[in-house]
């Protein structure tokens, strides 16, 4: 069964080459079925493990890029509404790109169908506000995490503040559907499940074919810590 409707863009993440970021954006939109194939948006990451400061440098600068590739997108296919799939350090710089469009161009996030975030590399302390506007304006909004994510746990270490991607601490925003991802197969590190995961990529498939909110899609449960709630994909 393929996804025809709607079109899909894909972010790639921290320690991607051009070449990388385009094999991956193809093997997604493969597996996900999509019929009219899927968009790439790629910023000059440098491709390196050693090289995670620059790649932080140069996916905040293509913040700009990004808005303006997503208003040429909507406007140039005569589309009223898109996916974005965003990985990573990507998730970082699409939230960045819709804070800018949110200052007098709201039209084109209102054309956003569903945004969703894998292993967001986003300081969970600014988050409240640099994601306020894509829940506030896209239709759906969904944050997968995990609690093995390696790379993000050393992030969070650098950095000195909890990433968005990983748990605990668990982070919840009003507005968005938050997935905890626990499969076996979640790839090295436990960073890349969005292209390695087929637990994933089905759960992603409900999602984008029918924008059924969390408790209507096969294999997810509900979980409550505390006086957080979230969801959880059965293994």
């Amino acid at each position: 069964m393929k996804i025809k409707e709607k079109p899909t863009i894909f972010i790639h993440g921290f320690n991607n080459t051009f070449k990388d970021a385009v094999l991956r954006a193809a093997q997604i939109g493969y597996d996900l079925g999509l019929g009219q194939g899927i968009g790439l948006f790629s910023w000059p990451s440098q491709g390196s493990v050693l090289k995670y400061s620059a790649d932080e440098t140069v996916a905040d600068a293509s913040k700009y890029a990004l808005a303006d590739y997503l208003e040429e997108f909507v406007k140039e296919s005569n589309q009223n509404s898109i996916n974005i799939i965003a990985h990573s350090m990507g998730c970082r710089c699409l939230l960045s790109a819709i804070e800018i469009l949110a200052n007098g161009r709201k039209k084109i996030i209102k054309s956003i169908n569903q945004i969703i975030l894998a292993a967001a590399d986003v300081d969970a302390s600014i988050m409240p506000r640099l994601g306020v506007h894509a829940v506030s304006h896209v239709k759906r909004t969904t944050s997968y995490i995990s609690d093995r994510d390696k790379a993000l746990i050393i992030s969070g270490w650098l950095h000195s503040f909890p990433r968005v991607g990983v748990t605990p601490p668990t982070f919840i925003l009003k507005g968005m559907d938050t997935i905890l991802v626990n499969d076996l197969d979640l790839g090295d590190f436990s960073h890349g499940y969005v292209g390695s995961s087929r637990t994933i990529i089905s759960n992603m498939f409900d999602l984008l074919k029918s924008n059924t909110p969390p408790e209507e899609r096969h294999a997810i449960e509900s979980v409550s810590v505390g006086a957080q709630n979230f969801w959880k994909i059965r293994n």
